[in-house]
């Protein structure tokens, strides 16, 4: 239980540093960050094939982001690069990759609960980022007393699906190599 604790930590540790060194212009060093959290998975039992499919699931994410970027829907601040999506953001995907075999194990057979979770909180994460001024929605629409972007709700939607099917992916994997 408390490599678990240990392991979540070290994400939100590494979320954090992300965002710090984004902002204190040392993008390409977050890079780094990821490194100790798969080898970390490696060393307590994660599958090669588990660490490779939550590799995979990252790029969807990217890409994702990448499309977001690309139609305006987000905006980038203070970030030294020219392509779609900054490399602290795609330090951010590899840092979640190295989490989902855990949360797979956490929500397996509760994937209702993974998509309404991820549905508030994945869109927050963005939110957050707006806060540390590296980030922005476009399109805001008033909801009587709440100002929403209409690309929070679609970052949303893409948690609400994307989540509870990368860990429906990872945890019929884990059940097929278990099987043979």
């Amino acid at each position: 239980m408390i490599k678990k604790w240990i392991f979540f930590f070290y994400y939100y540790l590494g979320w954090f540093a992300c965002i710090k060194m984004a902002q204190s212009g040392y993008e390409l060093l977050t890079l780094l960050i990821p490194i100790p959290l798969f080898l970390w998975s490696f060393f307590f039992g994660e599958s090669i094939k588990a660490i490779f499919f939550s590799l995979l699931l990252s790029l969807v994410g990217m890409t994702f982001d990448s499309l977001a970027s690309y139609r305006e829907w987000i905006h980038f601040e203070n970030t030294n690069s020219s392509q779609l999506l900054p490399l602290w953001l795609m330090t951010l995907w590899l840092l979640f990759a190295g989490t989902l075999p855990a949360l797979g194990r956490f929500f397996k057979g509760k994937y209702f609960w993974a998509a309404a979770l991820a549905a508030i909180f994945g869109p927050l994460t963005y939110k957050s980022g707006e806060n540390f001024k590296l980030i922005n929605f476009s399109q805001t629409t008033s909801l009587g007393f709440l100002q929403i972007s209409d690309v929070v709700i679609l970052y949303s939607v893409f948690w609400a699906i994307y989540f509870p099917v990368s860990l429906l992916i990872l945890n019929k994997g884990a059940s097929c190599a278990n099987s043979k």
